[in-house]
């Protein structure tokens, strides 16, 4: 845990005086700081050039209404049993010149208290309950960066990417599930920079694993109540499916019966193994008024190809849904002519593709902007030889779905398509799940061993996704099997001679990796032969509309809905947001709001907050024609001053600083003053 050392007036002083002008050089003159702690230069790369956030902004843009601000403390369970901690807390704090605030795992604050002479300095920077603090709408924070990296952080003064924030110190820690260890909240206490101590954070870090422990006793009560009710509903159901499942929808219990009808293999941990059944058990489990009678539903499994009766039975304990159980009868129903998920892949019908894994082709691949039409022209040239493909892009922007079109289009269509994350493999066992393993080659092999994923792929397709996460050592091997094309099984000697074509993706920079030698270059060329470089959503803005109604329109037949669609603020909401998650994130929102809305046209209102907010945020920061015409008066005195940057300030009545700030508030660059045209 990073934290500061206070010793005298003059150390902090000098701390003080070298983090302004640190911030002054990376913000003002984009010069890479060397003096800031690596967690906090992490952090201002995130808001720089991931999030894109204007250093001059004066206040948190985003607030929920006072009833969505109700839902949220309602549901939140970090909240309820944590109570008695942070009033204790706060009545620690409260002569310290700090207040402690509590966020949800969405960044949003749910209650705060404290010293009260605090209330109107941080009320001007709307640091109240229902406004939102993560990174992506703010910078750099406490509770936004806590949030960010999952560990506890103080952020100092000029720490803060944001100049407006740099009066303040804040200590935030994550209050994390005892199970998934992902974010359930965030405990933050904030005080001006003069109050500093690193002994506030390790109390609020200490309060935090109080509360998680708290959370996780609770949480074995609330397991044995829905499991009390499952074993209620088991008796005499011996044909029957039943699954029990938390308020997450984490899978408590599943009986054989349900294992069987489902067709569900190895343990189920969480329902994304079951969608129809998620889609089920989102309305019973996070309804804003928990009914406790059961909710009969017909749902749709693809993979059955049947229809299933499904009975919920929610669990309300105090007002609150704490899980439910779904009893499934077995009884088969008629399969329709058209099934849901005919709806989402037609070209893929139209072609023929029969094979496990291959589900998209060309045509499913929506989008008209220059970025996705370039990849789309790269890949069909790749689906006419065999060479291998890399593929790049951020997380969700749909590297295997252009890695299935490629076989879909390729002569090798008939062929099997393999698909491995390479990161969700322990790198223990990457290489007998690449290569096979021979009988006996380490303790609970198969007597007859195994075939690796490069012997399924014979005469086929492998995908290597997240490949920069393989070790060292399944590197060589990879590398052995691209230049040989014969592989060798964990313990054993004789080659296997292999026919392959590898398309590999990666959301990293593999040449970084390269230079920093985590990666060996010599397969990076064997790897880079053919490079298909995805665009992030927001750079293909215009691509989202078309996105969003062909989601739209696939959920709605999944739903057994009439069909929806999209009202024009909602459609202007998903254009303006920023999309950190692509594609996937924009699917997951359309299919929430398609699952949630009451009415056929989807508002605002339906919506995730962080989502709609961003309406605001947009038009504020680029759409307005106040901001447009500011920026080209600011450009056109700085060109009638040939870029001399002291005369325009001078001009202008402002400081050097302030001007450079103006500069990177409107993205004005040097290029653009002596006469390129603005990237």
């Amino acid at each position: 845990m990073e934290k500061f050392q206070i010793e005298a007036p003059t150390t902090i002083a000098k701390i003080r005086h070298e983090l302004d002008a640190e911030w002054n050089n990376y913000v003002i003159k984009g010069i890479e700081p060397r003096k800031i702690r690596p967690q906090i230069l992490k952090s201002w790369h995130r808001c720089h050039d991931l999030y894109q956030i204007d250093p001059a902004l004066r206040k948190s843009p985003v607030r929920l209404s006072p009833e969505e601000l109700q839902v949220r403390r309602a549901r939140n369970e970090a909240l309820h049993a944590g109570r008695a901690f942070f009033e204790e807390l706060t009545r620690i704090l409260a002569d310290t010149g700090h207040v402690l605030a509590l966020f949800d795992a969405d960044g949003w604050m749910l209650e705060r208290d404290g010293d009260p002479a605090l209330s109107e300095p941080l009320e001007e920077i709307n640091f109240v309950p229902g406004a939102n603090w993560k990174e992506e709408f703010v910078g750099n924070n406490g509770p936004g960066t806590a949030l960010a990296e999952k560990r506890p952080v103080q952020i100092y003064s000029s720490e803060h990417y944001v100049e407006a924030w740099h009066p303040w110190v804040c200590s935030g820690a994550p209050i994390l599930d005892p199970v998934s260890h992902e974010p359930l909240a965030v405990l933050d206490a904030t005080g001006y920079k003069e109050t500093v101590h690193p002994h506030t954070l390790l109390v609020v870090a200490a309060a935090a694993r109080a509360i998680e422990r708290e959370i996780g006793r609770l949480q074995v009560l609330k397991d044995q109540q829905i499991l009390h009710h499952y074993l209620n509903l088991a008796a005499g159901r011996l044909s029957d499916g039943l699954l029990a499942v938390d308020h997450r929808g984490r899978v408590l219990q599943v009986n054989p019966a349900a294992a069987r009808i489902l067709q569900l293999k190895g343990e189920l941990n969480t329902l994304d193994a079951c969608p129809p059944l998620r889609q089920v058990l989102l309305p019973a489990l996070y309804q804003s008024r928990p009914q406790e009678a059961p909710q009969e539903r017909e749902i749709y499994c693809p993979q059955l190809d049947r229809y299933l009766m499904t009975v919920t039975f929610p669990i309300v304990q105090e007002g609150q849904t704490i899980g439910a159980i779904v009893l499934i009868p077995d009884r088969e129903r008629r399969p329709r002519k058209a099934a849901a998920d005919d709806a989402v892949r037609p070209s893929v019908r139209r072609a023929g593709i029969k094979r496990a894994g291959v589900k998209y082709a060309f045509d499913d691949i929506l989008g008209e902007s220059p970025g996705i039409k370039q990849a789309l022209k790269l890949a069909r040239l790749a689906a006419g030889n065999n060479l291998p493909v890399l593929i790049t892009g951020d997380s969700g922007t749909g590297k295997e779905m252009i890695a299935q079109a490629i076989h879909a289009a390729s002569a090798r269509a008939g062929g099997p398509f393999v698909a491995i994350n390479c990161g969700s493999i322990p790198q223990e066992l990457i290489q007998s799940e690449l290569f096979g393993y021979e009988g006996g080659a380490f303790t609970g092999a198969r007597r007859g061993g195994n075939r690796g994923k490069f012997e399924e792929a014979h005469g086929g397709t492998i995908f290597l996704d997240e490949v920069s996460e393989l070790s060292a050592s399944a590197q060589v091997a990879l590398l052995r099997v691209l230049q040989e094309m014969e592989v060798v099984r964990l313990g054993g000697s004789a080659p296997t001679t292999v026919d392959v074509r590898v398309i590999a993706a990666t959301n990293k920079n593999l040449r970084r990796l390269v230079e920093a030698r985590t990666f060996r270059h010599d397969l990076y060329y064997r790897l880079n032969v053919l490079t298909i470089e995805l665009p992030p959503l927001r750079e293909r803005r215009e691509d989202i509309p078309i996105l969003a109604e062909a989601f739209l329109e696939a959920t709605a037949v999944q739903l057994e809905r009439a069909p929806l669609r999209l009202g024009p603020e909602a459609m202007a909401a998903l254009t303006a947001y920023h999309w950190p998650g692509n594609i996937r994130e924009l699917k997951n929102v359309i299919q929430r709001a398609a699952a949630l809305c009451e009415r056929p046209i989807i508002r605002p209102q339906d919506l995730p907050p962080e989502v709609r907010g961003a309406t605001r945020s947009q038009e504020w920061r680029r759409s307005s024609s106040a901001w447009n015409r500011e920026r080209e008066d600011l450009l056109d005195l700085l060109r009638r001053n040939s870029g001399n940057i002291s005369e325009t300030a001078r001009q202008l009545g402002v400081s050097r600083m302030t001007l450079y700030r103006r500069m990177k508030k409107y993205a004005i660059s040097k290029s653009e003053i002596f006469g390129a045209s603005p990237s």
